[in-house]
């Protein structure tokens, strides 16, 4: 069975929803991205603000409408919170915040039973529930700690949701961070729900950040947040001399009045961080080092980062502070802020190349300025000429400046090893090869490489593999090497191991099945043909948008027609002619929308599209695929033109102009 699990709330949330779709893993259940597909649904609540509580109930409640056959099971901090309310919903499985770990029991059970099960714990002195994770997803993993709060903030409901202060045992974790470091992860975040009051056979935070520092493999520990008030000398001393601890602390300030704080029941005041700042010397020194440090793992995103960097700034570190707020302002949509920031930090410094790209990319999507953008993204990459991030965003400018194919392609060709650096970037090479006719050389570039799967890539080098092959079939079928033309497109049926993935069910090769059928019937073997002729008209012939990978491609119907006219039957192959007119031109005006959701899109998402213009591009191409079929020729050849005239890159619609 297929489940699906949705978190709402904080890091150890999210570690503990990791724990669970492990659990279920192990325990031979699959997980499935989509929701709707799913047969169970797990729904991890948060109950942090009374409006995280509303997220969930909406979330449970729009489950429960639209997908009434699934198994839901409810967790966490909100169910906790709010028994009465989400007892009265009648889910299946309910609890609060104890028994994460046994879910993959507890979904067994109610398998075979049938009977609902709802369990909550009340009491505050609670055992640690461990919940190894043997692996993640990345190089960074999650430890938790910790669990529970002793503070009772006015505000916060977290300590009677989550019990009292306790801890994993110190033995426990450090074998588990070994395991993880075993499996390749380089860092590890400690994380709990009050992390600094970790205590466990008599040791603290500190103990076990000097134990964990012994792991060999282990290069970087992280905290993901701790109090002000458990900085003691003890820690700040660990954190002079400990090389692997990050030179990071999350520490939260949620006031500046020491009236408001103590409303708030917090245990210090502002004269108490007035202390652990130290004095003014140190302050400036600490600014300059700042300025100095690689800016790769510094990620402000928190309202009192804007306190900090503001105050660098002021105090002379115009090079490093501005980009960093520069970021945090575009992350929060105050474009003309992060503009303004990254032109002073540009003005600092003129060789800091990812302030120029960034730049470029606000230049384009937020101030309509393509001739600005390409300054700034080109001297980002003469500054970095290895920086394959940046070609690819480079390249994708070009594209969307309408820079032809082989003007492209040349600029590829120039430094063929950066391309090689990055899957992403090197598809995109080769689809360039395929538009320039250099199919032999665009399949010898993907049999030569193996590819990994990455969100967002899906179909992409598996379209481009068909793709060479086809076109190079073609080729032989034009100069009646008709054995050769049959071997490369059933090698064309079958996606080799080195791709890194495989077809989506229900996926229709009318395409290749068509021009087997040609070659088959050119050699003799009519039967065969004719049975290919017949899987080539199989599939559906309603035209769509072409929006997501997964969305049929237009021509497949093209296809479907031409094959049923090789069958005999005239009128089934109109008809799919006509329809590719008709959707295309009922639909040419529309405005384009997208739907951002779990369903990959086709192309990269660096600079703004413009969806209303592409699908004008594509009802011109769909409109030029039935006229194809209708032997209309000039006329499909002025919609192709037009089609690209809309969108230079449009593939499709160049690999058929060539025809």
């Amino acid at each position: 069975m297929k489940f699906n699990i949705v978190t709402f709330g904080c890091k150890v949330n999210q570690y503990e929803s990791n724990m669970m779709k492990e659990k279920m893993l192990s325990s031979n259940f699959f997980y499935e991205e989509n929701m709707s597909d799913a047969n169970i649904i797990i729904v991890n609540t948060c109950s942090v603000t009374n409006v995280a509580d509303k997220k969930c109930l909406k979330m449970i409640r729009k489950i429960k409408r639209e997908y009434p056959n699934a198994l839901l099971v409810v967790a966490g901090c909100s169910s906790q919170n709010n028994q009465n309310v989400y007892e009265a919903l009648d889910i299946d499985i309910l609890l609060g915040n104890k028994d994460k770990s046994k879910i993959a029991e507890l979904i067994k059970e109610y398998l075979d039973t049938e009977k609902k099960y709802v369990k909550f714990y009340n009491e505050r002195n609670l055992d640690f529930e461990d919940m190894l994770i043997n692996d993640y997803n990345h190089v960074r993993a999650f430890v938790k700690i910790e669990d529970g709060c002793d503070n009772f903030c006015s505000y916060c409901i977290i300590p009677f949701v989550r019990g009292s202060v306790r801890s994993k045992d110190f033995d426990t974790v450090i074998k588990e961070a070994k395991l993880l470091t075993e499996h390749g992860h380089k860092e590890i975040v400690l994380t709990g729900i009050h992390t600094g009051h970790y205590m466990s056979n008599n040791h603290d935070l500190t103990d076990l950040i000097n134990e964990l520092s012994k792991i060999d493999d282990l290069l970087r520990i992280r905290i993901s947040s701790i109090e002000i008030t458990e900085l003691n000398d003890k820690f700040l001393e660990m954190l002079k001399i400990n090389k692997k601890v990050c030179n990071h602390l999350h520490i939260p300030l949620q006031a500046g009045s020491d009236e408001i704080l103590k409303r708030m029941n917090r245990k210090y005041d502002l004269a108490y961080y007035e202390e652990k700042m130290g004095e003014d010397e140190a302050a400036k020194k600490s600014l300059e080092k700042a300025e100095s440090c690689a800016f790769d793992y510094c990620f402000p995103n928190k309202l009192d980062d804007i306190a900090v960097l503001t105050f660098a700034i002021e105090n002379g570190c115009k090079k490093k502070a501005p980009y960093y707020l520069g970021n945090l302002f575009y992350d929060k949509l105050q474009w003309k802020k992060s503009v303004e920031l990254w032109e002073m930090s540009e003005k600092a410094d003129d060789t800091f190349s990812i302030v120029h790209r960034n730049l470029a990319l606000a230049y384009y999507n937020k101030m309509g300025d393509s001739k600005a953008a390409k300054y700034e993204l080109e001297k980002a990459f003469s500054l970095n000429r290895k920086d394959a991030r940046i070609f690819l965003e480079l390249d994708q400018l070009y594209k969307k400046l309408g820079y032809s194919f082989k003007e492209r392609l040349a600029k590829y060709d120039e430094d063929p090893s950066l391309a090689e650096s990055r899957d992403d970037l090197y598809i995109e090479y080769i689809t360039l090869m395929n538009m320039c006719g250099e199919y032999e050389r665009a399949y010898r570039c993907i049999m030569g490489r193996r590819f990994h799967p990455w969100e967002g890539g899906e179909g992409k080098i598996t379209t481009q593999y068909t793709i060479s092959l086809l076109e190079m079939a073609k080729q032989c079928l034009e100069s009646e090497k008709y054995e050769q033309a049959e071997k490369l497109l059933k090698k064309a049926l079958v996606y080799p191991e080195n791709l890194g993935e495989g077809k989506l069910e229900g996926t229709k090769d009318n395409h290749l099945f068509y021009h087997l059928g040609l070659a088959l019937e050119a050699q003799g073997k009519h039967d065969e043909a004719k049975t290919c002729f017949e899987t080539a008209t199989i599939g559906t012939d309603e035209p769509a948008g072409a929006m997501y990978y997964n969305d049929q491609p237009a021509d497949m119907i093209l296809y479907q027609g031409l094959a049923f006219e090789k069958l005999g039957k005239t009128r089934e192959a109109k008809s799919r002619f006509y329809r590719l007119i008709d959707y295309g031109e009922q639909h040419l005006n529309d405005e384009g929308k997208i739907e951002y959701f779990a369903v990959s899109l086709p192309d990269f998402l660096i600079f703004d599209e413009d969806y209303t213009k592409k699908n004008r591009a594509h009802c011109c191409y769909l409109m030029a695929l039935g006229n194809i079929g209708l032997q209309n020729r000039e006329k499909a050849a002025e919609f192709l033109n037009e089609a690209l005239e809309i969108e230079p890159s449009h593939m499709m619609a160049t690999l058929y102009q060539k025809q």
